[in-house]
Protein backbone atom coordinates (compact mmCIF):
# COMPACT_ATOMS: atom_id res chain seq x y z
CA UNK A 1 0.00 0.00 0.00
CA UNK A 2 1.63 3.27 -1.15
CA UNK A 3 -0.20 5.36 1.47
CA UNK A 4 -1.90 4.48 4.70
CA UNK A 5 -5.60 5.36 5.08
CA UNK A 6 -4.68 8.25 7.42
CA UNK A 7 -2.27 9.75 4.86
CA UNK A 8 -4.83 9.55 2.04
CA UNK A 9 -8.28 10.83 3.06
CA UNK A 10 -9.87 9.51 -0.18
CA UNK A 11 -9.42 5.91 1.04
CA UNK A 12 -10.78 4.73 4.36
CA UNK A 13 -10.05 1.54 6.25
CA UNK A 14 -13.47 0.31 5.11
CA UNK A 15 -12.35 0.62 1.48
CA UNK A 16 -9.00 -1.16 1.57
CA UNK A 17 -8.00 -4.44 3.14
CA UNK A 18 -4.28 -4.62 3.76
CA UNK A 19 -2.59 -7.32 1.67
CA UNK A 20 -1.42 -10.56 3.21
CA UNK A 21 0.37 -13.57 1.79
CA UNK A 22 -2.96 -14.97 0.58
CA UNK A 23 -5.14 -11.88 0.14
CA UNK A 24 -4.23 -8.87 -2.03
CA UNK A 25 -5.41 -5.38 -1.31
CA UNK A 26 -9.13 -5.01 -1.84
CA UNK A 27 -10.90 -1.73 -2.58
CA UNK A 28 -14.69 -1.86 -2.36
CA UNK A 29 -16.79 0.92 -3.91
CA UNK A 30 -20.18 1.35 -2.28
CA UNK A 31 -22.43 4.22 -1.25
CA UNK A 32 -20.55 4.93 1.99
CA UNK A 33 -17.38 6.71 0.91
CA UNK A 34 -16.05 9.48 -1.32
CA UNK A 35 -14.63 7.10 -3.91
CA UNK A 36 -17.96 5.39 -4.39
CA UNK A 37 -19.80 8.64 -5.13
CA UNK A 38 -17.73 9.03 -8.29
CA UNK A 39 -17.67 5.37 -9.19
CA UNK A 40 -21.36 4.81 -8.60
CA UNK A 41 -22.28 7.26 -11.36
CA UNK A 42 -21.07 4.92 -14.07
CA UNK A 43 -21.30 1.47 -12.47
CA UNK A 44 -24.87 1.87 -11.14
CA UNK A 45 -24.09 -0.79 -8.59
CA UNK A 46 -21.29 -2.18 -6.49
CA UNK A 47 -17.85 -2.18 -8.07
CA UNK A 48 -15.10 -4.29 -6.52
CA UNK A 49 -11.42 -3.79 -7.28
CA UNK A 50 -8.83 -6.37 -6.22
CA UNK A 51 -5.09 -5.84 -6.61
CA UNK A 52 -1.67 -6.09 -4.91
CA UNK A 53 -1.37 -2.29 -4.92
CA UNK A 54 -4.14 0.34 -4.95
CA UNK A 55 -3.63 4.12 -4.77
CA UNK A 56 -5.50 7.29 -5.72
CA UNK A 57 -3.83 10.21 -7.54
CA UNK A 58 -5.91 13.28 -8.40
CA UNK A 59 -9.14 11.29 -8.63
CA UNK A 60 -7.56 8.41 -10.60
CA UNK A 61 -7.66 5.00 -8.93
CA UNK A 62 -4.53 3.08 -9.95
CA UNK A 63 -4.41 -0.65 -9.31
CA UNK A 64 -1.45 -2.88 -10.13
CA UNK A 65 -0.53 -6.51 -9.66
CA UNK A 66 2.76 -8.33 -9.74
CA UNK A 67 1.37 -11.84 -10.09
CA UNK A 68 -0.46 -13.82 -12.78
CA UNK A 69 -3.89 -13.23 -11.21
CA UNK A 70 -3.67 -9.55 -12.12
CA UNK A 71 -5.99 -6.72 -11.15
CA UNK A 72 -9.71 -7.48 -11.17
CA UNK A 73 -12.51 -4.89 -11.51
CA UNK A 74 -15.93 -6.49 -11.04
CA UNK A 75 -19.34 -4.88 -11.65
CA UNK A 76 -22.78 -6.48 -11.68
CA UNK A 77 -22.27 -8.57 -14.83
CA UNK A 78 -18.87 -7.55 -16.21
CA UNK A 79 -15.37 -8.51 -15.06
CA UNK A 80 -12.17 -6.82 -16.25
CA UNK A 81 -8.81 -8.38 -15.46
CA UNK A 82 -5.39 -6.96 -16.37
CA UNK A 83 -1.92 -6.29 -14.97
CA UNK A 84 -2.80 -2.64 -14.48
CA UNK A 85 -6.18 -0.86 -14.31
CA UNK A 86 -6.73 2.90 -14.04
CA UNK A 87 -10.20 4.25 -13.20
CA UNK A 88 -10.64 7.99 -13.63
CA UNK A 89 -13.46 8.88 -11.23
CA UNK A 90 -13.58 12.45 -12.61
CA UNK A 91 -13.42 11.76 -16.33
CA UNK A 92 -15.37 8.48 -15.92
CA UNK A 93 -12.93 6.40 -17.94
CA UNK A 94 -11.16 3.07 -17.53
CA UNK A 95 -7.82 1.92 -18.92
CA UNK A 96 -6.49 -1.62 -18.67
CA UNK A 97 -3.07 -2.82 -19.82
CA UNK A 98 -1.20 -6.09 -20.07
CA UNK A 99 -3.02 -9.37 -20.63
CA UNK A 100 -6.53 -7.91 -20.62
CA UNK A 101 -9.56 -10.19 -20.18
CA UNK A 102 -13.10 -8.79 -20.24
CA UNK A 103 -15.88 -11.20 -19.31
CA UNK A 104 -19.54 -10.30 -19.73
CA UNK A 105 -22.43 -12.42 -18.53
CA UNK A 106 -25.87 -12.49 -20.07
CA UNK A 107 -28.85 -14.78 -20.25
CA UNK A 108 -29.17 -16.80 -23.45
CA UNK A 109 -31.11 -19.73 -24.83
CA UNK A 110 -28.67 -22.63 -24.87
CA UNK A 111 -29.75 -25.42 -27.20
CA UNK A 112 -27.95 -28.65 -28.11
CA UNK A 113 -27.22 -29.33 -31.75
CA UNK A 114 -30.12 -31.81 -31.89
CA UNK A 115 -32.44 -28.80 -31.67
CA UNK A 116 -31.97 -28.32 -35.42
CA UNK A 117 -33.77 -31.62 -36.01
CA UNK A 118 -36.53 -30.80 -33.53
CA UNK A 119 -37.39 -27.23 -34.48
CA UNK A 120 -39.62 -28.28 -37.39
CA UNK A 121 -41.66 -30.29 -34.85
CA UNK A 122 -41.94 -27.35 -32.46
CA UNK A 123 -39.67 -29.02 -29.89
CA UNK A 124 -36.86 -26.94 -28.39
CA UNK A 125 -34.99 -29.04 -25.80
CA UNK A 126 -32.97 -26.05 -24.66
CA UNK A 127 -32.73 -23.99 -21.53
CA UNK A 128 -32.09 -20.39 -20.59
CA UNK A 129 -28.92 -19.95 -18.61
CA UNK A 130 -26.23 -17.40 -17.86
CA UNK A 131 -23.43 -17.55 -20.41
CA UNK A 132 -20.06 -15.80 -20.34
CA UNK A 133 -18.69 -13.99 -23.37
CA UNK A 134 -14.96 -13.31 -23.20
CA UNK A 135 -12.87 -10.61 -24.84
CA UNK A 136 -9.04 -10.78 -24.71
CA UNK A 137 -6.46 -8.26 -25.81
CA UNK A 138 -3.54 -6.00 -24.85
CA UNK A 139 -4.84 -2.47 -24.29
CA UNK A 140 -8.43 -1.72 -23.28
CA UNK A 141 -9.90 1.79 -23.04
CA UNK A 142 -13.49 2.71 -22.19
CA UNK A 143 -15.35 6.00 -21.60
CA UNK A 144 -18.41 5.44 -19.43
CA UNK A 145 -20.00 8.79 -20.35
CA UNK A 146 -19.56 8.62 -24.13
CA UNK A 147 -19.91 4.81 -24.08
CA UNK A 148 -16.94 4.49 -26.37
CA UNK A 149 -13.91 2.28 -26.13
CA UNK A 150 -11.38 0.11 -27.95
CA UNK A 151 -9.27 -3.00 -27.52
CA UNK A 152 -6.10 -3.86 -29.42
CA UNK A 153 -5.26 -7.38 -30.69
CA UNK A 154 -8.71 -8.56 -29.66
CA UNK A 155 -9.93 -12.14 -29.38
CA UNK A 156 -13.67 -12.49 -28.72
CA UNK A 157 -15.15 -15.76 -27.50
CA UNK A 158 -18.86 -15.25 -28.09
CA UNK A 159 -21.82 -17.61 -27.96
CA UNK A 160 -21.61 -19.69 -31.14
CA UNK A 161 -18.53 -18.15 -32.76
CA UNK A 162 -15.13 -16.56 -32.12
CA UNK A 163 -13.76 -13.32 -33.56
CA UNK A 164 -10.12 -12.28 -34.00
CA UNK A 165 -9.29 -8.69 -34.97
CA UNK A 166 -6.42 -6.21 -34.80
CA UNK A 167 -8.63 -3.57 -33.20
CA UNK A 168 -12.14 -3.55 -31.81
CA UNK A 169 -13.90 -0.18 -31.51
CA UNK A 170 -16.93 0.33 -29.27
CA UNK A 171 -19.31 3.21 -30.00
CA UNK A 172 -22.51 2.95 -27.99
CA UNK A 173 -24.34 -0.09 -29.35
CA UNK A 174 -22.03 -0.39 -32.35
CA UNK A 175 -18.90 -2.55 -32.48
CA UNK A 176 -16.52 -2.15 -35.39
CA UNK A 177 -13.72 -4.60 -36.12
CA UNK A 178 -11.22 -4.49 -38.98
CA UNK A 179 -9.12 -7.28 -40.47
CA UNK A 180 -11.44 -9.86 -38.92
CA UNK A 181 -11.38 -13.64 -38.73
CA UNK A 182 -14.63 -15.34 -37.66
CA UNK A 183 -14.63 -19.00 -36.60
CA UNK A 184 -17.78 -20.98 -35.74
CA UNK A 185 -18.18 -22.80 -32.45
CA UNK A 186 -17.11 -20.16 -29.94
CA UNK A 187 -14.45 -22.51 -28.54
CA UNK A 188 -11.96 -21.61 -25.86
CA UNK A 189 -8.43 -23.08 -25.70
CA UNK A 190 -9.52 -26.11 -23.66
CA UNK A 191 -12.44 -26.87 -25.98
CA UNK A 192 -10.21 -26.63 -29.06
CA UNK A 193 -8.15 -29.50 -27.65
CA UNK A 194 -11.33 -31.61 -27.43
CA UNK A 195 -13.12 -30.68 -30.65
CA UNK A 196 -10.28 -29.46 -32.84
CA UNK A 197 -9.98 -26.27 -34.88
CA UNK A 198 -12.93 -25.68 -37.27
CA UNK A 199 -11.68 -26.04 -40.87
CA UNK A 200 -13.88 -23.29 -42.24
CA UNK A 201 -13.67 -19.63 -41.27
CA UNK A 202 -14.71 -16.26 -42.57
CA UNK A 203 -12.31 -13.37 -43.06
CA UNK A 204 -13.50 -9.85 -43.68
CA UNK A 205 -12.08 -6.40 -44.18
CA UNK A 206 -14.60 -4.90 -41.75
CA UNK A 207 -17.43 -6.11 -39.54
CA UNK A 208 -19.94 -3.79 -37.85
CA UNK A 209 -22.27 -5.20 -35.19
CA UNK A 210 -25.19 -3.17 -33.84
CA UNK A 211 -26.59 -4.82 -30.72
CA UNK A 212 -30.07 -4.46 -29.24
CA UNK A 213 -28.90 -3.84 -25.68
CA UNK A 214 -27.08 -0.83 -24.26
CA UNK A 215 -23.31 -0.78 -24.65
CA UNK A 216 -22.57 0.28 -21.09
CA UNK A 217 -20.08 -1.49 -18.88
CA UNK A 218 -22.20 -2.81 -16.00
CA UNK A 219 -24.66 0.09 -16.31
CA UNK A 220 -27.83 -1.74 -15.34
CA UNK A 221 -26.68 -5.27 -14.74
CA UNK A 222 -27.46 -6.18 -18.36
CA UNK A 223 -25.16 -3.97 -20.41
CA UNK A 224 -23.72 -4.99 -23.77
CA UNK A 225 -19.99 -4.46 -23.51
CA UNK A 226 -19.28 -7.27 -25.95
CA UNK A 227 -21.43 -9.75 -27.84
CA UNK A 228 -24.87 -9.54 -29.39
CA UNK A 229 -28.36 -9.87 -28.04
CA UNK A 230 -30.26 -12.99 -29.07
CA UNK A 231 -33.80 -13.50 -27.82
CA UNK A 232 -35.30 -16.67 -29.25
CA UNK A 233 -39.07 -17.17 -29.44
CA UNK A 234 -41.20 -19.26 -27.15
CA UNK A 235 -42.82 -22.39 -28.48
CA UNK A 236 -45.48 -21.58 -31.04
CA UNK A 237 -44.17 -18.14 -31.92
CA UNK A 238 -42.93 -17.18 -35.31
CA UNK A 239 -39.32 -18.03 -35.96
CA UNK A 240 -38.37 -14.37 -36.39
CA UNK A 241 -35.60 -13.80 -33.83
CA UNK A 242 -34.34 -10.59 -32.36
CA UNK A 243 -30.65 -10.50 -33.10
CA UNK A 244 -27.93 -8.01 -33.82
CA UNK A 245 -27.61 -6.22 -37.12
CA UNK A 246 -24.38 -7.32 -38.78
CA UNK A 247 -22.77 -5.53 -41.70
CA UNK A 248 -19.76 -7.08 -43.39
CA UNK A 249 -17.40 -5.71 -46.03
CA UNK A 250 -14.95 -7.77 -48.06
CA UNK A 251 -15.86 -11.19 -46.62
CA UNK A 252 -14.47 -14.48 -47.95
CA UNK A 253 -14.96 -18.09 -46.93
CA UNK A 254 -11.71 -19.91 -46.13
CA UNK A 255 -10.80 -23.58 -45.82
CA UNK A 256 -7.76 -23.45 -43.57
CA UNK A 257 -5.58 -20.82 -45.24
CA UNK A 258 -7.13 -21.30 -48.70
CA UNK A 259 -9.62 -18.68 -49.87
CA UNK A 260 -12.64 -20.35 -51.47
CA UNK A 261 -15.28 -17.79 -52.43
CA UNK A 262 -16.67 -14.36 -51.52
CA UNK A 263 -19.53 -14.20 -49.02
CA UNK A 264 -22.14 -11.47 -49.66
CA UNK A 265 -23.17 -9.29 -46.75
CA UNK A 266 -26.79 -10.51 -46.81
CA UNK A 267 -25.69 -13.88 -45.43
CA UNK A 268 -25.04 -12.12 -42.13
CA UNK A 269 -28.34 -10.23 -42.08
CA UNK A 270 -30.27 -11.65 -39.12
CA UNK A 271 -33.56 -9.92 -39.95
CA UNK A 272 -36.68 -11.35 -41.52
CA UNK A 273 -36.42 -15.03 -40.63
CA UNK A 274 -39.26 -16.89 -42.30
CA UNK A 275 -42.01 -18.36 -40.11
CA UNK A 276 -42.17 -21.32 -42.48
CA UNK A 277 -40.24 -24.55 -42.42
CA UNK A 278 -36.67 -23.74 -41.27
CA UNK A 279 -35.17 -26.54 -43.37
CA UNK A 280 -36.56 -25.31 -46.69
CA UNK A 281 -34.87 -21.92 -46.96
CA UNK A 282 -32.20 -20.51 -44.69
CA UNK A 283 -29.99 -17.45 -44.56
CA UNK A 284 -26.99 -19.65 -45.26
CA UNK A 285 -27.02 -21.11 -48.79
CA UNK A 286 -27.96 -24.80 -48.72
CA UNK A 287 -27.56 -27.60 -51.25
CA UNK A 288 -29.87 -30.63 -51.55
CA UNK A 289 -29.93 -33.66 -53.82
CA UNK A 290 -33.33 -35.34 -54.24
CA UNK A 291 -35.39 -37.38 -56.67
CA UNK A 292 -37.55 -34.46 -57.84
CA UNK A 293 -35.13 -31.55 -58.11
CA UNK A 294 -31.91 -33.38 -58.85
CA UNK A 295 -29.77 -30.59 -57.44
CA UNK A 296 -31.49 -27.88 -55.39
CA UNK A 297 -29.77 -24.70 -54.21
CA UNK A 298 -31.63 -22.47 -51.75
CA UNK A 299 -31.00 -19.35 -49.74
CA UNK A 300 -32.91 -16.49 -48.13
CA UNK A 301 -32.41 -12.73 -48.26
CA UNK A 302 -33.82 -10.38 -45.64
CA UNK A 303 -34.42 -6.65 -45.73
CA UNK A 304 -35.42 -4.85 -42.54
CA UNK A 305 -38.03 -2.14 -43.08
CA UNK A 306 -37.85 -0.72 -39.57
CA UNK A 307 -35.14 0.82 -37.42
CA UNK A 308 -36.20 -1.64 -34.76
CA UNK A 309 -34.28 -4.90 -35.23
CA UNK A 310 -37.40 -6.98 -34.62
CA UNK A 311 -39.70 -4.82 -36.77
CA UNK A 312 -41.25 -5.43 -40.19
CA UNK A 313 -39.08 -7.18 -42.75
CA UNK A 314 -39.24 -8.26 -46.36
CA UNK A 315 -37.82 -11.71 -47.09
CA UNK A 316 -37.05 -13.39 -50.40
CA UNK A 317 -36.78 -17.18 -50.55
CA UNK A 318 -34.66 -18.06 -53.56
CA UNK A 319 -34.18 -21.57 -54.85
CA UNK A 320 -33.01 -23.06 -58.13
CA UNK A 321 -33.92 -26.64 -59.04
CA UNK A 322 -32.09 -28.52 -61.78
CA UNK A 323 -35.39 -30.08 -62.97
CA UNK A 324 -38.17 -27.81 -61.71
CA UNK A 325 -36.58 -24.42 -62.23
CA UNK A 326 -37.25 -21.51 -59.91
CA UNK A 327 -38.54 -22.23 -56.41
CA UNK A 328 -39.37 -19.54 -53.88
CA UNK A 329 -40.98 -16.14 -53.54
CA UNK A 330 -41.30 -13.09 -51.33
CA UNK A 331 -43.08 -12.36 -48.04
CA UNK A 332 -43.71 -9.27 -45.95
CA UNK A 333 -43.83 -10.03 -42.24
CA UNK A 334 -44.42 -7.89 -39.16
CA UNK A 335 -44.45 -8.82 -35.47
CA UNK A 336 -47.02 -6.98 -33.37
CA UNK A 337 -48.38 -7.15 -29.84
CA UNK A 338 -51.19 -9.33 -31.17
CA UNK A 339 -48.89 -11.76 -32.97
CA UNK A 340 -46.98 -12.23 -36.20
CA UNK A 341 -48.60 -11.31 -39.54
CA UNK A 342 -47.25 -12.23 -42.97
CA UNK A 343 -48.34 -11.79 -46.59
CA UNK A 344 -46.47 -13.67 -49.31
CA UNK A 345 -46.32 -15.04 -52.83
CA UNK A 346 -44.48 -18.26 -53.69
CA UNK A 347 -43.93 -20.38 -56.78
CA UNK A 348 -43.14 -24.13 -56.75
CA UNK A 349 -42.99 -23.97 -52.98
CA UNK A 350 -41.21 -26.68 -50.99
CA UNK A 351 -43.78 -28.66 -48.98
CA UNK A 352 -41.67 -30.17 -46.23
CA UNK A 353 -44.61 -31.35 -44.10
CA UNK A 354 -45.31 -34.37 -46.33
CA UNK A 355 -43.34 -37.58 -46.72
CA UNK A 356 -43.17 -37.18 -50.50
CA UNK A 357 -41.42 -34.43 -52.40
CA UNK A 358 -43.39 -34.52 -55.68
CA UNK A 359 -45.83 -31.77 -54.64
CA UNK A 360 -45.41 -28.45 -56.45
CA UNK A 361 -47.44 -25.69 -54.81
CA UNK A 362 -48.09 -22.09 -55.78
CA UNK A 363 -49.29 -19.76 -53.03
CA UNK A 364 -50.93 -16.84 -54.87
CA UNK A 365 -51.05 -15.16 -52.41
CA UNK A 366 -51.08 -16.40 -48.81
CA UNK A 367 -51.84 -14.58 -45.56
CA UNK A 368 -50.65 -16.10 -42.25
CA UNK A 369 -51.10 -15.17 -38.62
CA UNK A 370 -49.61 -16.66 -35.44
CA UNK A 371 -50.43 -15.38 -31.97
CA UNK A 372 -47.32 -16.84 -30.41
CA UNK A 373 -47.57 -18.77 -27.19
CA UNK A 374 -49.65 -17.13 -24.48
CA UNK A 375 -48.71 -18.48 -21.03
CA UNK A 376 -51.63 -19.87 -19.02
CA UNK A 377 -50.20 -21.32 -15.81
CA UNK A 378 -46.99 -22.65 -14.28
CA UNK A 379 -46.19 -26.34 -13.97
CA UNK A 380 -43.72 -28.22 -11.73
CA UNK A 381 -40.06 -28.20 -12.72
CA UNK A 382 -40.11 -24.72 -14.24
CA UNK A 383 -42.51 -25.71 -17.01
CA UNK A 384 -45.20 -23.42 -18.37
CA UNK A 385 -48.48 -24.32 -20.08
CA UNK A 386 -49.61 -22.05 -22.89
CA UNK A 387 -52.03 -21.59 -25.76
CA UNK A 388 -51.53 -20.32 -29.30
CA UNK A 389 -53.84 -19.74 -32.26
CA UNK A 390 -53.07 -19.42 -35.96
CA UNK A 391 -54.80 -18.68 -39.23
CA UNK A 392 -53.86 -19.16 -42.89
CA UNK A 393 -55.82 -17.91 -45.90
CA UNK A 394 -54.95 -17.85 -49.56
CA UNK A 395 -55.33 -19.29 -53.03
CA UNK A 396 -53.35 -22.38 -53.94
CA UNK A 397 -52.42 -24.16 -57.15
CA UNK A 398 -51.24 -27.73 -56.56
CA UNK A 399 -49.81 -30.21 -59.03
CA UNK A 400 -47.55 -33.24 -58.91
CA UNK A 401 -44.17 -33.62 -60.54
CA UNK A 402 -44.56 -36.31 -63.23
CA UNK A 403 -48.30 -35.75 -63.74
CA UNK A 404 -51.50 -36.04 -61.73
CA UNK A 405 -54.57 -33.99 -60.84
CA UNK A 406 -54.17 -30.24 -60.71
CA UNK A 407 -56.13 -28.41 -58.01
CA UNK A 408 -56.69 -24.66 -57.83
CA UNK A 409 -58.95 -23.13 -55.18
CA UNK A 410 -59.01 -20.94 -52.12
CA UNK A 411 -58.42 -22.24 -48.61
CA UNK A 412 -58.99 -20.78 -45.14
CA UNK A 413 -57.53 -22.67 -42.19
CA UNK A 414 -57.60 -21.91 -38.46
CA UNK A 415 -55.89 -23.77 -35.65
CA UNK A 416 -55.39 -23.83 -31.90
CA UNK A 417 -52.60 -25.49 -29.93
CA UNK A 418 -52.12 -26.14 -26.22
CA UNK A 419 -48.69 -27.19 -24.96
CA UNK A 420 -46.82 -27.73 -21.72
CA UNK A 421 -43.62 -26.61 -23.44
CA UNK A 422 -44.04 -22.90 -22.80
CA UNK A 423 -40.55 -22.85 -21.26
CA UNK A 424 -37.45 -24.45 -22.76
CA UNK A 425 -37.09 -27.13 -20.09
CA UNK A 426 -36.13 -30.73 -20.79
CA UNK A 427 -38.58 -33.42 -19.69
CA UNK A 428 -42.02 -34.83 -20.54
CA UNK A 429 -44.48 -32.74 -22.51
CA UNK A 430 -48.06 -32.81 -23.82
CA UNK A 431 -49.47 -31.09 -26.92
CA UNK A 432 -53.17 -30.79 -27.78
CA UNK A 433 -54.05 -29.45 -31.22
CA UNK A 434 -56.99 -28.90 -33.56
CA UNK A 435 -57.28 -27.43 -37.06
CA UNK A 436 -60.06 -26.97 -39.56
CA UNK A 437 -59.94 -25.87 -43.20
CA UNK A 438 -62.58 -24.77 -45.72
CA UNK A 439 -62.15 -24.53 -49.49
CA UNK A 440 -63.41 -22.10 -52.12
CA UNK A 441 -67.07 -21.20 -51.97
CA UNK A 442 -68.18 -24.74 -51.20
CA UNK A 443 -69.16 -26.15 -47.84
CA UNK A 444 -66.41 -28.81 -47.97
CA UNK A 445 -64.08 -28.92 -45.02
CA UNK A 446 -61.22 -30.94 -43.59
CA UNK A 447 -60.56 -31.05 -39.84
CA UNK A 448 -58.08 -32.82 -37.62
CA UNK A 449 -57.48 -32.89 -33.89
CA UNK A 450 -55.26 -34.92 -31.59
CA UNK A 451 -52.46 -34.94 -29.10
CA UNK A 452 -48.73 -35.67 -28.81
CA UNK A 453 -47.21 -37.08 -25.65
CA UNK A 454 -43.44 -37.27 -25.41
CA UNK A 455 -40.15 -36.63 -23.68
CA UNK A 456 -37.48 -34.20 -24.90
CA UNK A 457 -34.03 -33.94 -23.36
CA UNK A 458 -31.17 -36.23 -22.35
CA UNK A 459 -32.32 -39.81 -22.96
CA UNK A 460 -29.03 -41.62 -22.34
CA UNK A 461 -25.55 -40.32 -21.44
CA UNK A 462 -24.64 -40.03 -25.15
CA UNK A 463 -28.14 -39.69 -26.60
CA UNK A 464 -30.18 -36.49 -26.59
CA UNK A 465 -33.43 -35.85 -28.41
CA UNK A 466 -37.13 -36.72 -28.20
CA UNK A 467 -39.42 -39.75 -28.05
CA UNK A 468 -43.12 -39.22 -28.70
CA UNK A 469 -46.50 -40.79 -29.48
CA UNK A 470 -48.85 -38.79 -31.70
CA UNK A 471 -52.42 -39.54 -32.71
CA UNK A 472 -54.70 -37.51 -34.99
CA UNK A 473 -58.40 -37.95 -35.81
CA UNK A 474 -59.59 -36.69 -39.21
CA UNK A 475 -62.98 -35.71 -40.58
CA UNK A 476 -64.16 -34.31 -43.91
CA UNK A 477 -62.20 -34.15 -47.16
CA UNK A 478 -59.54 -31.97 -48.72
CA UNK A 479 -58.83 -31.49 -52.44
CA UNK A 480 -55.13 -30.91 -51.70
CA UNK A 481 -52.45 -33.50 -51.04
CA UNK A 482 -50.34 -31.02 -49.07
CA UNK A 483 -53.21 -30.70 -46.57
CA UNK A 484 -53.48 -34.41 -45.73
CA UNK A 485 -52.45 -36.01 -42.45
CA UNK A 486 -50.29 -38.85 -43.75
CA UNK A 487 -49.65 -40.69 -40.47
CA UNK A 488 -52.60 -40.68 -38.10
CA UNK A 489 -50.99 -42.70 -35.33
CA UNK A 490 -47.23 -42.78 -35.03
CA UNK A 491 -44.29 -43.39 -32.74
CA UNK A 492 -41.38 -41.08 -33.43
CA UNK A 493 -37.81 -40.75 -32.26
CA UNK A 494 -35.58 -37.81 -33.10
CA UNK A 495 -32.17 -37.77 -31.48
CA UNK A 496 -28.43 -37.32 -31.85
CA UNK A 497 -25.98 -39.99 -30.78
CA UNK A 498 -22.61 -38.65 -29.63
CA UNK A 499 -20.25 -41.33 -30.94
CA UNK A 500 -17.30 -39.20 -29.81
CA UNK A 501 -17.19 -35.51 -28.86
CA UNK A 502 -16.24 -34.81 -32.47
CA UNK A 503 -18.86 -36.93 -34.27
CA UNK A 504 -22.66 -37.02 -34.06
CA UNK A 505 -25.06 -39.48 -35.70
CA UNK A 506 -28.57 -37.96 -36.08
CA UNK A 507 -31.43 -40.46 -36.40
CA UNK A 508 -35.13 -39.73 -37.00
CA UNK A 509 -37.57 -42.66 -37.24
CA UNK A 510 -41.35 -42.49 -37.86
CA UNK A 511 -43.29 -45.69 -37.25
CA UNK A 512 -46.88 -45.92 -38.56
CA UNK A 513 -48.94 -47.86 -35.98
CA UNK A 514 -51.81 -48.43 -38.44
CA UNK A 515 -49.69 -49.75 -41.30
CA UNK A 516 -47.24 -51.31 -38.81
CA UNK A 517 -44.12 -50.20 -40.64
CA UNK A 518 -41.56 -47.42 -40.74
CA UNK A 519 -42.79 -44.63 -42.99
CA UNK A 520 -39.66 -42.49 -42.84
CA UNK A 521 -36.04 -42.84 -41.79
CA UNK A 522 -33.41 -40.12 -41.55
CA UNK A 523 -29.73 -40.82 -40.90
CA UNK A 524 -26.58 -38.79 -41.06
CA UNK A 525 -23.03 -38.14 -39.93
CA UNK A 526 -22.00 -34.75 -38.57
CA UNK A 527 -18.60 -33.41 -37.60
CA UNK A 528 -19.18 -31.50 -34.36
CA UNK A 529 -17.41 -28.48 -32.93
CA UNK A 530 -19.64 -28.28 -29.82
CA UNK A 531 -21.97 -25.49 -30.99
CA UNK A 532 -21.39 -26.00 -34.69
CA UNK A 533 -21.59 -29.10 -36.87
CA UNK A 534 -21.73 -29.98 -40.55
CA UNK A 535 -22.18 -33.18 -42.54
CA UNK A 536 -24.51 -35.25 -44.73
CA UNK A 537 -28.13 -36.18 -43.97
CA UNK A 538 -30.20 -38.78 -45.87
CA UNK A 539 -34.01 -38.88 -45.71
CA UNK A 540 -35.50 -42.11 -47.07
CA UNK A 541 -39.13 -41.12 -47.72
CA UNK A 542 -38.18 -38.09 -49.80
CA UNK A 543 -35.09 -39.81 -51.25
CA UNK A 544 -33.06 -36.77 -50.40
CA UNK A 545 -29.43 -36.16 -49.48
CA UNK A 546 -28.58 -32.75 -48.09
CA UNK A 547 -25.55 -30.97 -46.75
CA UNK A 548 -26.57 -29.85 -43.27
CA UNK A 549 -24.99 -27.05 -41.28
CA UNK A 550 -26.15 -26.59 -37.70
CA UNK A 551 -25.74 -23.26 -35.96
CA UNK A 552 -22.23 -21.87 -36.41
CA UNK A 553 -22.30 -18.77 -38.63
Amino acid sequence: QDKTPDENPEISTADVVAPTADTPALAVFDATNAVSDAAIEYSKGVGRLTADSVRVENGVIIAQSANDKGVVFQTVDTRVQAQRIEIDTVGKTLRAEGQVVVERQREALVKPLVASSLESRGIFPGRRERVTETLRGRHFRYDFVKKRGSLDNAELELTGFSVSTNELTINGQRYTARDVRISPGGLNAREREIYGEPPFSLRAREVVVETLGGANLGATGSGDLVGASDVSPQIGQSSTRRRARIKVKGAFLYLGKTRLLPVPSYVFDQLGSSPRNPQAFTLTPRINFNSVDGVLLTTQLGLGLSKNADGAALTADLGFSQRVGFRGGVALGAPTRLGFFSLGLRRNDIVATQLEDRILLDRTPEFTYSSGLRPLFALPGGRVAGLSVSAIAGRYNERLRGGGNRVSTGRVSTGVNFTTRGADVAGPYLDLFARTSRYGNSASHYSNAGFELGYAGQILPRVRGALSYRTTSVSGQTPFRFDLVEIRRELRTTFDIEVTPRYLVPIDLRYDLDQKKLRDQTYGVLRSYKEFAYGLIYQAARREVRVEVRQGF
